[in-house]
């Protein structure tokens, strides 16, 4: 058993990972629901089999912190497989609110010097913010943990933004690039709740998700302590 484990590399599951993904971009466009909840299940803990293999021996707060993120966002995918219940659309919505948390606590960690934030700093994200949210009044009461959600990639996003010059440029590159993709996969979704429906949308959602996801572990996985 541990050698068939064993025999399952980092890189192969990285190309499982994206066939499993591919799969699930396409259920949205077909579409085909059965599709859809055979193979979002399978995303995350995909995705955390590939961090226990790439840090085998090395089980770090950074790793448990990335296990924790990536475990709530399995959370989310299976809350949200239940369309039309708000119950767990709202705990769905919850739990990527928490691994969204918990990645920008280890992107704030994952540096060689403190990261530091000035009101300077926060302008541009606040001025996005006031922008996006203009653009979607009036926002009904229903959307709101939506909006939060969509708070918390941003602060994701210029966390990672941030990182850049006090951790390896590999990893830097990385983790942003997944933090962008996180942000348009979620604005895609806040349109799709408060506006017309995105032409597409569903497709574009969860291919950007897809890759966030791998993207965003990747690039804190490439930060050296």
């Amino acid at each position: 058993m541990a050698l068939g484990i064993a025999s399952f590399t980092p890189r192969t599951i990285s190309w499982l990972y994206a066939a499993v993904s591919m799969a699930n971009a396409t259920a949205q466009l077909i579409p085909s629901e059965h599709l859809d909840r055979f193979t979002k299940p399978l995303l995350m803990p995909l995705l955390l089999f590939y961090v226990y293999q790439k840090s085998i021996g090395s089980t770090t707060l950074k790793i448990l912190f990335l296990s924790g993120a990536i475990l709530f966002s399995w959370f989310g995918d299976l809350a949200l497989m239940y369309h039309g219940n708000e119950i767990y659309f709202i705990l769905g919505i919850a739990s990527f609110i928490i691994a969204q948390i918990l990645y920008i606590i280890i992107l704030r960690k994952a540096v060689y010097q403190r990261l530091t934030f000035t009101a300077q700093k926060f302008l541009p994200l606040i001025m996005c913010a006031v922008v996006f949210l203009y653009v979607l009044l009036p926002i009904e009461v229903f959307a709101v943990p939506v909006i939060v959600y969509w708070l918390a990639t941003l602060v994701t996003t210029v966390t990672a933004y941030f990182r850049k010059d006090i951790t390896s440029m590999e990893s830097y590159k990385t983790a942003l690039r997944g933090s962008v993709l996180f942000l348009l996969s979620v604005s895609i979704l806040v349109i799709n709740t408060c506006n017309q429906p995105v032409a597409y949308g569903g497709f574009f959602m969860a291919l950007a998700y897809c890759a966030a996801q791998f993207f965003l572990t990747g690039g804190i996985l490439k930060h050296v302590d």
